[in-house]
């Protein structure tokens, strides 16, 4: 079946009704004539059916009719092929256990977090195969600011699965005047791409709060993308897909922008905030700093060297002092950029 031809004609489902999955929501109702948003508070849920506004993630803008707004599961499942799970890694499988029993075998699972399941470093589409019937799983990502869709500037996208069928329906859904989507089969490459990236936002938001301009970022952003791609490589992935939407372009956006909550946790770090008060005043989950944590595991058992990611680790988990990091990054051995064999 290609769903290609007649998904702009479904239902499609997004869960988790934060800024990203509300913009999905607001992307969807586009091209698709019932979208269904799953928020897991019922109060909440109330609240933007009755004002047509998610006025705690997405202030000010309208969302259309089209967008129903409801906290149970199995209604986005009994009325929706494609679903999007959009909820921080950290909640991943709960949630994926809660909507396990309403699952189908036609179900196509697109999810849209950009994360690593803290301790077993899994990535989310491990998840959905382990927790739920769906063999069709992919992942949506890329440079993907919310404000800047959710007000129709242009942009890009790229989605990834192993399944034809999972990425023509979902570029059906998604695509549009303002949205280009881009269809990727390395669903390992993209889905670690996402969450690396995250790390080199949070270094870009500490040397933009400590004003330590460009040739800084343009040093910490190529070697920080030389020790994510050792990393990429060494989990199975193809080197190649860094270069594209969900590597290159997710790191210009994220890293040059103050949109990305990354950027401005980065921000924050370089003002000596804790973890604890970054994540209490952006009232969001940062992925990236779970990622710095899985990277440095990971690093470590596979022997390879990252010192940017190593040096974020010890600022952001050891409170370790910016600049002294910095200074640290700056007298390492000089070698080369390069080893040609």
């Amino acid at each position: 079946m290609n769903l290609s031809k007649n998904t702009s004609a479904e239902s499609v489902g997004i869960l988790g009704a934060g800024n990203w999955g509300t913009v999905l929501a607001l992307l969807a109702s586009k091209q698709s004539p019932k979208v269904y948003l799953y928020d897991r508070d019922a109060s909440r849920v109330e609240e933007m059916g009755r004002l047509r506004e998610n006025r705690r993630y997405l202030p000010g803008v309208t969302l259309p009719e089209a967008i129903e707004f409801t906290s149970d599961l199995s209604q986005v499942f009994s009325n929706c092929n494609l679903v999007l799970p959009v909820v921080p890694s950290s909640a991943f499988r709960t949630l994926a256990k809660q909507y396990a029993p309403f699952t189908r075998g036609d179900h196509l699972l697109v999810h849209g977090t950009k994360g690593l399941e803290p301790i077993t470093h899994k990535r989310m589409s491990e998840i959905l195969t382990e927790e739920t019937c769906c063999l069709r799983v992919g992942a949506l990502s890329g440079p993907n600011l919310a404000l800047e869709l959710a007000q129709a500037q242009p942009g890009a996208t790229v989605v990834s699965s192993r399944f034809d069928e999972v990425i023509e329906a979902t570029q059906a859904i998604f695509s549009s005047t303002a949205l280009r989507v881009y269809g990727n089969h390395d669903l390992v490459g993209v889905e670690w791409a996402g969450a690396l990236k995250n790390i080199l936002a949070i270094a870009a938001g500490m040397l933009n709060e400590l004003k330590l301009g460009q040739n800084a970022l343009a040093m910490v952003l190529t070697r920080g993308i030389a020790e994510i791609s050792r990393l990429i490589s060494a989990m199975g992935a193809h080197s190649s897909t860094l270069l594209g939407l969900a590597g290159i372009g997710d790191i210009i956006a994220t890293c040059t922008s103050p949109l990305s909550r990354n950027f401005r946790a980065g921000q924050m770090l370089a003002q000596g905030k804790t973890r604890q008060e970054i994540e209490q005043a952006l009232a969001m989950t940062i992925e990236g700093l779970n990622t710095i944590s899985v990277a440095m595991e990971l690093a470590a058992q596979k022997r390879l060297d990252m010192p940017i990611t190593t040096a974020l680790w010890h600022i952001a988990f050891n409170q370790k002092p910016v600049i002294d990091a910095i200074r640290e990054l700056m007298e390492r051995p000089s070698t080369f950029e390069f080893t040609f064999q």
